[in-house]
C-alpha cells in the first residue's frame, strides 16, 4: 500500500481500504483503524484519510480513472517507518453499519511532497500479521430487555422480566409475551433501540417525557402490530427506524438531535410534529410521511446508500417540507416517489453541499415527483441540480420526472443532465444512457452559474448510449447564463413532453426579462469545458426540437453543431435545431450552422441543420453555414455540412437598418484545404434577406453552396443571389415565390426547373437571361432581362400564359 504526489513525475499513489463489517453486533464503543508503515522516503511526508462512501470499486481494477470518490479528509498523521499510527473511525463504522455494512477509506499524500514523498504501508499480504492493516473495535453487547406480561409505567422495574429497566446499550422489546396496548414513559429514557415483534395488540407510548434511542433505532421489521409515540424523541446517534409490510409508526411527538434517520423496510412512517434533528432523513423502503409543516436543515436522500436496490416514497399529501438538499442513489429500475399535496411545497435550500439535488448512483437512480397542484422550489443560486451517473462506467440511466407536478421553480447555478460531476461540483468520468430531466406543468428555471443548463457531455472510454434530455412541460421559463446540448461523447436533447396542449417555452439570459444567451448544439471539442474530456474517438450531437410547441427565444449566439477531428477515427460535432408554432418568434444575434475547430484529424468535423417549419425567426448580426475556423497550423483537413431550411413560418436576415449577408461556407484564411458543404432548402413560408446570399471567404479551402426555392418565397430586398468571387454552385428555382432580386451570380440569369409554378415578384433588377425550361413561370413585378421559354410555360402579368412553340 503506498502512498505518493510527485507533481513532477507521473508517480503518482493513491491506496483504498476496505472492512467487510456484515459480521458486527452490538454498540460500537470505539472504532479505530491501525496502519504500519514499512518506510518512508523523507521527514515530513504528511499522510491523510477521507471516507469513501462507494463500496462497489474493485480491488484488482480501481485506478485514477475508476476511483470512487472521496470525501473530507477526517485524519492526518507524520508516518515514521515501523512505528504504527492509530485514528479514530467511529462514526464512519456506525454509518457503515447503517448502510451497506462496508467501511472504505482512501489513504493519500496531503501535499506534493517530491520524489521522496512515496510512504509504504504493511498490506494485508505482509508477512507479519500483527502489521496488516486491522480495524479496532470496541463493542458493549446489548441485553435485550424484555417487557413484562405486566405494568404500563416504562420507567418501574417491575414492567420488565429481569425487574431492571433498560438503559443503553439495552434494547428494549416486545413480544408475544408482553404487556400490549398504552404505556407511558414515566421518566426520561435511554435505550440502544426498541423492537416491536408480535404483541397482543398496538402498542401506544404517551408521556411528556424523552426517549432517547441509540444506534439500533426501531425495528419493527417483524412487527404483528402498529406503534404509536405520543412524546418527543431523541436521536443518540445514526438509526434506523424499520417498518414492516403492513405495519405503520407513527410519531406524533417531535424527533430531535443531531443525527441522521434511516426510514427502512416497506412499511409507513408517519411523522406528524415540527420536528428539529438536524440530520439527514434517509428513506431506503417504505412510506415516510409528514402531516405537519416541517423544516430541516439537513438532506432528503434515498436509498441509505449508494446502489441500494430498495426504493421508497415521501408522501408530502398533508404538509409542506423544507430540506437541505436532495439525493437519490437508489440502484434499480423501480421509481422512487414524492408526492405533494394540493397547494403544497417541497423546498430544497442548498445548505452545505454541492449539490441541491442529486440523481445519480453507479447503477439507475430515479425519482418521480407528482401532485397536479404542488409545487417544487429551489433556492440557491450557489448550488447545482445534477442528474447523471456517480460511476465511470458501465453505461446507466439517472431519472427525474417531474412530468406529473404542477409547479417547479428553481434558483441555482447550473443544470446539468447527463453530465456527471463530482462531489465539488467539477466535471468528472462517467457514461451517460438517456439521462432524462421532465419538467413540471409550470416551470421556470434561472441558472445562473458559468455553465447555465448543460444537457449530455459525459465523457468516459466506456461511450454513451441514448440521447440526454431536458423534456419540457407545458408552460416553460428558461434562463440561463448558456445552454450546451450535447458534448464530448454524450448527446442532448431539448423537447416538449409529449402529450400536451398547446406547450410554450420562453428562452432568455440568467436575469431574464429582455436578455439574451448563448445556445450551443453538438459540442464534440468539449471546447466550453463542459465535459471532463473531449469527444475522443465519438461524436456528440445536439438537438433542440420545438415541434408541436411555441418558443420565445433571444439568443446571442447560437451554435449548431461544432467539431474539430481529434482523433484519427474523425468524429464530429452534430447539431439540430428545429422551430415550430405559429406564434414562435426566435431572435439571434449571430447563428452558425455548423463550425468547424482546430483539431488533429481529418474528415467531418461537423455537421449542422436549421429548420423553420412554423413561426418567425429573426437573424440580426450575421449567419454562416459551414464555418471552417480551424487554422492550418492544427495540419488538419476538416468537413462540414450545413443545411438551413424554411418550410413554413417567416425567417428574416437582417434589417434595413442592419443588412446581414447570409454566408454559404466560409473558411478562415489561414485555414485548411478542407470542404465546406452549405444548403439551403426553401419548401414553405417566407425568406426575407436584407443583405447578400453568397459564399463566405475560401480561403484554402473548398465551397460547395446551393440554394433551391420549391415552394417558398424568397424576397432579397434589392439584393444578389452570388456575387463576384463568391457565387453560389447550384441554383434550382423550382416553385414559388421569388422577388426583389439585384443579381444572380455576378450576371448570370433565372433557369425555371421542374413542373410547378414559380413567382417573380416586385423589383428585379438582374440582367442575365430568364430561361423557362420547365413548369410556369408567372411574374407578378418586373423582369428586365431576356427571355427564353423553352419546354415550359411564361405568364407575364395580366396576360394569359404562353407556351414556346
Amino acid at each position: 500500500m503506498i502512498t505518493k504526489d510527485d507533481t513532477g513525475a507521473d508517480f503518482d499513489r493513491e491506496t483504498f481500504l476496505r472492512w467487510d463489517l456484515s459480521a458486527v453486533s452490538g454498540k460500537i464503543i470505539q472504532a479505530k483503524v491501525r496502519l504500519v508503515p514499512t518506510t518512508v522516503g523523507q521527514t515530513g511526508n504528511e499522510n491523510s484519510a477521507s471516507f469513501v462512501s462507494n463500496d462497489t470499486w474493485v480491488e484488482t481494477t480501481v485506478n485514477f480513472t475508476t476511483k470512487p470518490a472521496a470525501g473530507k479528509l477526517f485524519a492526518q498523521w507524520l508516518p515514521v517507518a515501523n512505528q504504527a499510527v492509530e485514528f479514530t473511525v467511529t462514526p464512519q463504522v456506525v454509518d457503515a453499519l447503517l448502510g451497506d455494512g462496508k467501511l472504505s477509506l482512501s489513504l493519500l499524500s496531503t501535499g506534493a511532497y517530491g520524489a521522496n514523498g512515496i510512504v509504504n504501508y504493511a498490506s494485508r499480504e505482509n508477512a507479519t500479521v500483527a502489521n496488516r492493516p486491522q480495524l479496532i473495535l470496541t463493542v458493549d453487547p446489548a441485553d435485550a430487555a424484555i417487557k413484562a406480561v405486566t405494568g404500563s409505567t416504562l420507567n418501574v422495574a417491575s414492567a420488565w422480566t429481569g425487574a431492571v429497566v433498560p438503559v443503553d446499550p439495552d434494547t428494549a422489546t416486545w413480544n408475544s409475551t408482553s404487556l400490549a396496548g398504552t404505556m407511558t414513559l414515566g421518566a426520561n429514557l435511554n435505550w440502544a433501540g426498541l423492537i416491536v415483534n408480535n404483541p397482543a395488540g398496538a402498542l401506544t407510548f404517551n408521556g411528556t417525557q424523552t426517549l432517547t434511542l441509540g444506534s439500533g433505532g426501531i425495528d419493527m421489521s417483524a412487527a404483528t402490530v402498529d406503534l404509536t409515540l405520543n412524546h418527543p424523541v431523541i436521536l443518540g446517534q445514526n438509526q434506523p427506524w424499520n417498518v414492516g409490510a403492513g405495519r405503520t409508526l407513527a410519531a406524533y411527538g417531535q424527533i430531535s438531535g443531531a443525527w441522521d434517520l434511516t426510514k427502512t423496510g416497506p412499511g409507513s412512517l408517519i411523522l406528524s410534529a415540527a420536528e428539529t434533528y438536524t440530520g439527514t432523513t434517509d428513506i431506503d423502503q417504505g412510506t415516510l410521511a409528514f402531516t405537519t409543516n416541517n423544516s430541516l436543515d439537513g438532506g432528503l436522500t434515498f436509498g441509505a446508500n449508494g446502489g441500494s436496490t430498495n426504493t421508497g416514497a415521501l408522501d408530502l399529501t398533508s404538509a409542506n417540507a423544507t430540506f437541505g438538499n436532495l439525493r437519490v442513489q437508489t440502484n434499480t429500475e423501480g421509481n422512487n416517489t414524492i408526492t405533494i399535496g394540493s397547494g403544497k411545497t417541497l423546498t430544497f435550500t442548498g445548505s452545505n453541499v454541492n449539490n441541491v439535488i442529486s440523481v445519480g448512483s453507479p447503477g439507475s437512480a430515479k425519482l418521480q415527483i407528482a401532485g397536479a397542484t404542488g409545487t417544487l422550489t429551489v433556492n440557491d443560486a450557489t448550488r447545482d441540480i445534477v442528474v447523471a451517473t456517480t460511476s465511470p462506467g458501465p453505461a446507466t440511466t439517472q431519472t427525474l420526472d417531474l412530468s406529473g407536478l404542477g409547479t417547479f421553480n428553481a434558483t441555482l447555478a447550473n443544470l446539468y443532465v447527463g453530465n456527471p460531476r463530482n462531489s465539488s461540483g467539477v466535471a468528472s468520468i462517467g457514461v451517460a444512457n438517456n439521462d432524462t430531466l421532465t419538467l413540471a406543468g409550470n416551470s421556470t428555471i434561472t441558472a445562473s452559474g458559468t455553465n447555465g443548463i448543460v444537457v449530455g457531455g459525459a465523457s468516459s472510454s466506456g461511450g454513451s448510449g441514448g440521447t440526454q434530455k431536458l423534456k419540457l412541460g407545458t408552460t416553460n421559463v428558461l434562463n440561463a447564463t448558456r445552454f450546451l446540448f450535447g458534448a464530448a461523447r454524450a448527446p442532448g436533447g431539448l423537447e416538449f413532453n409529449t402529450g400536451l396542449t398547446n406547450p410554450t417555452v420562453t428562452i432568455r439570459g440568467a436575469a431574464g426579462g429582455t436578455t439574451r444567451t448563448d445556445i450551443y448544439l453538438g459540442d464534440q471539442t468539449n471546447s466550453l469545458g463542459i465535459g471532463a474530456g473531449n469527444g475522443g474517438s465519438s461524436s456528440s450531437s445536439g438537438t433542440i426540437n420545438f415541434t408541436g410547441g411555441t418558443v420565445n427565444a433571444r439568443i446571442d449566439n447560437l451554435i449548431v453543431g461544432m467539431g474539430g477531428g481529434s482523433s484519427a477515427t474523425k468524429p464530429s460535432g452534430n447539431g439540430n435545431f428545429t422551430m415550430d408554432g405559429a406564434s414562435s418568434l426566435v431572435d439571434i444575434n449571430t447563428l452558425v450552422i455548423a463550425r468547424g475547430v482546430s483539431g488533429s484529424g481529418n474528415g467531418t468535423a461537423s455537421t449542422g441543420t436549421f429548420t423553420v417549419t412554423n413561426g418567425t425567426l429573426q437573424v440580426n448580426t450575421a449567419m454562416t453555414l459551414a464555418n471552417d475556423t480551424a487554422l492550418n497550423s492544427s495540419g488538419s483537413i476538416q468537413n462540414l455540412s450545413s443545411t438551413f431550411t424554411v418550410a413554413g413560418g417567416n425567417a428574416t436576415i437582417g434589417s434595413v437598418s442592419t443588412p446581414v449577408n447570409l454566408l454559404l461556407g466560409n473558411h478562415v484564411t489561414a485555414g485548411n484545404p478542407g470542404l465546406a458543404t452549405a444548403t439551403v432548402n426553401l419548401t414553405g413560408g417566407t425568406l426575407t434577406v436584407f443583405g447578400n446570399i453568397q459564399d463566405g471567404n475560401l480561403g484554402a479551402g473548398t465551397i460547395n453552396s446551393s440554394l433551391t426555392l420549391n415552394g417558398a418565397t424568397l424576397d432579397m430586398k434589392g439584393r444578389s443571389i452570388g456575387i463576384s468571387g463568391a457565387l453560389i454552385d447550384t441554383l434550382t428555382f423550382a416553385a414559388g415565390t421569388l422577388q426583389n432580386v439585384a443579381g444572380i451570380n455576378n450576371g448570370a440569369g433565372l433557369t425555371k426547373t421542374t413542373a410547378g409554378t414559380l413567382v417573380l415578384g416586385g423589383t428585379n433588377t438582374f440582367t442575365g437571361t430568364t430561361t423557362v425550361n420547365a413548369g410556369t413561370l408567372a411574374l407578378s413585378g418586373s423582369l428586365t432581362g431576356p427571355l427564353t421559354v423553352n419546354s415550359g410555360t411564361f405568364a407575364p402579368q395580366g396576360l394569359p400564359a404562353a407556351a414556346n412553340a
